[in-house]
This record gives C-alpha cells, structure tokens and sequence, in this order.
C-alpha cells in the first residue's frame, strides 16, 4: 500500500476510503511533490465533490502554492464546509484583491442565509478588506436578522479584539434594545481583557500557540477535512469535537478512536449519530510516529476543550497493539469492552 500510494498518490487522493486520501495528501505534502500543483490546481476548476476540494485545498495549502485566486470562488459556492475552509484560508494570507473580495462579502451578505451570516461574523475582520465603521453596519444588520444571535456575537467578538471598544461605544450612543445582548457581550469582553481573564471563544481558542505547533499542522492534514478546522464536524460525515466527551473523556479512549478510528453509531451529549463512512484509524500510517499522534492529541484537546493533555508516548505505543478484535475499526460496544478490560488491568 505504502508503495501503491507514493507511486501514484493522485489516484488516492480522490478515493472513497477516508485513510487512503488522508495517505495520499500527506505523501505529496510531506515529500513536497510539486509536480502535482498544475494538476491540482486544474482540478479546482473541474470537481465538483465538497470533501475532494477540501483535500485539493489542503494539499496545495501544504505545497504553498495555494493563492486566493484559487479560494475566492469558492466564497460564493453552495458549499457550506468548502466556503468555511476557505474564508478561514484566506485570513492566513496577506489578500492583495481586496476590492473585489469586498464585492464578493457585500454580495453574500445580500443572500440574507445564516450560514453565510455566520461566516462573515467569524471572519470579515480577519480578511482585512473593511474598515471598523463598515464591519460595525454589516455585523448589525446580521444580528438584527439573526435567530441565533448568540453564534454571531461570539464569532464577531473573538475577531474584533481590537474594534471592541469602538463598537462598545456606538451601541451605547444608539440605545437601541435590539442590539442589548451584543452590547453585553462586549462588555463582558472588554472587563475580562482589562481583568486578564481570557474570553473563551472558539475563534480564539485557534489562535493560541498551538498554531504553529507540529500538532495544529497534523491536524489539518489528517483530520480538519472531515472534522472541521474548528472542530464543529460536517453534519453525516464526521462528528464535532469542540466540548465533546470523546475528546475530553478517558485518554485510553481517545488514543485507541485515533490510532484505530471508529464506525457506526455514536453517543453525543444523550443523542445517538450515525455518519455515512467509518472514521480511518491513524496506526496504519507508518509515517506518523507516536509523538506525531501526541502532538495531534495535545492540539485537539487545547483547542477545543479543556481536557489535561496528559497523553504519553508510551500510552500511545501500548494502544497501538490493541486492535479491535476482527480487525476493521471500533463501534461503541467493541470500544467499552476494551476500555473496561484495560481498567481491569490497570487495576
């Protein structure tokens, strides 16, 4: 397989099976197989499946040849996941068109849909297209739409840090009761700053060092297609993991869904899941080690709950052999069973 993979990785990356593509991308990135770039780039013009792009994306991301050419179109596709990748992409870069990527968020905001709303809420500041006066008139009339507005105030706060005191100030001059909760929520902010607590949002916890660590950067190859830079997860394909209790739960469990992935359905806050495909264990990828599954770990609990990190290489290397009976991945009855006899052997 490893060779099948590194001889022609373009023929996995568009595959079916989940741990073939993530193989695939990681070959061509980590051996910085520019040779695929015109290819790649040319099939951002010809695909048309969400999950194949957002590998396109993330390989040429990691070859460095992507350019907000190439992810500027896909701001203003039905693609709800593609679109989020995207903005988020695009505030990482210095954006040289900033007049037509204004047009483009103008034009988007005009669609009055939540998810677009959303996006514009966690990331028109960060794409630095707007000045203060302009984000202040788009992030109202969104609230003022909005049936949510508790998402929307919570992602223009985490990327406005340095406008909330200009907006705090207007809204108290308007005295407009219909933006109270924003206004709130900005105080909140501004009091927890000056008081050296840090604001817990979601945005925010992506910003910490982790960003430049090994970990953040394994994650995006390997898991962030599926589950989400963020965390939140793609609805009937990958689970969340932002304050979910299989990230913050036992080590042991979070270890062995990692190394040795996981099907069928799933318990989430008293709520039963089932996603379309089986979520590819880590174990067969030869090329990551124990301290790369670590650093993933370490990453995914920092950023989007406030579990420990105390994962050790040695934890990770036991696990490893601790397979699923049968082969294949875990269901949530085969992993109990182990959980309890690893419990029993501790004791």
């Amino acid at each position: 397989l490893k060779y099948s993979v590194s001889e022609d990785p373009m023929s996995f990356l568009y595959s079916d099976n989940a741990f073939l593509r993530d193989k695939a991308q990681h070959d061509i990135v980590s051996n910085n197989k520019q040779e695929y770039s015109s290819t790649l780039k040319e099939k951002l013009k010809t695909e048309t499946n969400e999950i194949n792009l957002l590998h396109t994306i993330w390989t040429l991301e990691g070859l460095a040849t992507l350019s907000e050419s190439d992810l500027i179109p896909f701001l203003e596709r039905d693609m709800p996941h593609l679109s989020y990748h995207a903005f988020h992409l695009l505030t990482q870069m210095n954006v040289q068109n900033k007049e037509y990527l204004s047009l483009i968020l103008k034009n988007l905001m005009q669609k009055e849909k939540a998810e677009l709303d959303l996006l514009l809420a966690h990331h028109s500041n960060g794409l630095g297209v707007f000045q203060k006066e302009e984000l202040l008139e788009m992030y109202l009339k969104i609230i003022e739409r909005s049936k949510d507005q508790e998402k929307l105030i919570e992602g223009i706060i985490a990327d406005n840090e340095q406008h909330q005191a200009y907006f705090l100030s207007n809204l108290v001059s308007k005295k407009d009761s219909s933006y109270q909760d924003f206004q709130n929520a900005l105080q909140e902010a501004i009091d927890r700053k000056n008081n050296n607590k840090p604001v817990y949002y979601y945005n925010a916890n992506l910003d910490l060092v982790d960003r430049r660590t090994v970990g953040m950067k394994l994650y995006r190859t390997f898991c962030a297609v599926c589950h989400g830079i963020d965390g939140e997860g793609i609805e009937n394909l990958a689970p969340r993991l932002i304050d979910s209790e299989y990230v913050s739960g036992e080590t042991d469990q979070l270890i062995l869904i990692t190394l040795h992935g996981m099907s069928g359905p799933i318990q989430l806050d008293g709520k039963e899941y089932n996603f379309s495909g089986e979520m590819a264990g880590l174990n067969e990828n030869d090329e990551l080690t124990d301290k790369d599954i670590k650093d993933i770990l370490h990453f995914v609990r920092n950023a989007f709950t406030s579990a420990p990190y105390s994962i050790e290489e040695s934890q990770i290397k036991k696990l490893r052999e601790v397979k699923p009976k049968g082969g294949g991945s875990y269901t949530q009855a085969s992993l109990d069973s182990v959980l309890l006899e690893l419990k029993k052997e501790n004791n």
